[in-house]
């Protein structure tokens, strides 16, 4: 069999060529839901504990609505409606967001529902989405893992399960569900000072652009672009993202103008392009640990310890264990 590439990326599976953003994820698995049915069954079964006989089902994407917002999926026939707000990383929907979607659920339907997908433990959702229903509508939360478990169906045509197959591949791709690597912040404080002779901080830099950048042969910074970064100040965490793609670049200053030339060096640097914030829901200070340290943690520890510190140290031993 011959092997296919895109743009010098070898392709194992036919979602990837929808690409790697969250659109994308989200369409796959409409695709999926769409063209088995037993993997639709198995994920309403999954939503309401029970199995649900279904006549004709409609599956819409991106429907948009009087709220003026898009919903992500749409799972529709006679008794049932479900809307799915899919989201890559630890990111999960706001309270607004959803209740947003509650008022396009029909209330005549006999089995409605709000599912969130997400990359998050159910810990972490457990303790953030604090909400268990909206306007008399059950949410229910599923992660990635949830998805690929369910996607082994026992049943179903030969056609089914060689789809099932291309989704899982394409998951394990996109979406960090393996290596327990893969969930690790690298944790690094942010400067409230000017670069330079710029008027833009470092925070900024963050904050209202949604970039990072680090040297590529930097000493104390990872030779391979982590998938979350993290940033403190103040003497506490005050957000991760998860990165969604990065660049070399030669100088810093072409893609961020307020840059002046001899304010950084003119050397290879990793340009990040950041994902939405996770904002802990608690204050983690840093603890003892070296103001100008960078850390590698945990996502799920930093995000329930009280110091940054302690989850570095449980993190240590986590992976001293393997």
């Amino acid at each position: 069999m011959a092997k296919l590439y895109l743009h010098h990326r070898e392709i194992s599976s036919v979602f990837e060529l929808l690409g790697t953003n969250e659109n994308d994820i989200t369409c796959s698995i409409g695709w999926s839901l769409s063209r088995s049915p037993y993997f639709l069954k198995s994920i309403i079964r999954e939503i309401f504990s029970k199995s649900i006989g279904r006549g004709y089902c409609i599956i819409r994407l991106q429907e948009h609505g009087k709220d003026k917002g898009y919903t992500d999926i749409e799972i529709e026939d006679d008794d049932i409606h479900v809307i799915v707000e899919a989201k890559r990383g630890w990111n999960l929907p706001s309270l607004g967001q959803l209740e947003g979607y509650a008022g396009r659920i029909g209330k005549r339907k006999k089995y409605i529902g709000i599912l969130v997908l997400a990359e998050c433990t159910h810990e972490y959702a457990q303790s953030t989405l604090e909400f268990r229903s909206i306007r008399g509508i059950p949410v229910v939360f599923m992660n990635w893992r949830d998805i690929e478990r369910i996607s082994h169906i026992s049943g179903g045509t030969y056609g089914e399960k060689q789809l099932m197959q291309q989704l899982r591949t394409y998951l394990r791709s996109v979406v960090n569900m393996r290596d327990q690597r893969s969930n690790v912040v690298y944790v690094v404080p942010l400067k409230k000072a000017l670069i330079g002779s710029s008027k833009i901080s470092w925070i900024d830099i963050v904050e209202k652009r949604g970039r990072y950048f680090s040297p590529v042969k930097g000493k104390g910074y990872p030779k391979v672009p982590p998938n979350y970064l993290g940033f403190r100040y103040d003497g506490e965490l005050k957000r991760i993202h998860h990165m969604e793609s990065w660049e070399v670049v030669k100088r810093v200053r072409d893609r961020i103008p307020e840059i002046k030339k001899g304010d950084i060096s003119e050397r290879d640097h990793y340009l990040f392009k950041l994902g939405p914030p996770i904002i802990p829901q608690h204050k983690v200070r840093s603890g003892k640990i070296y103001p100008s340290g960078h850390h590698e943690v945990a996502i799920d520890l930093l995000l329930t310890c009280n110091t940054v510190e302690e989850a570095f140290r449980r993190t240590k031993k986590r992976m001293a264990k393997g």
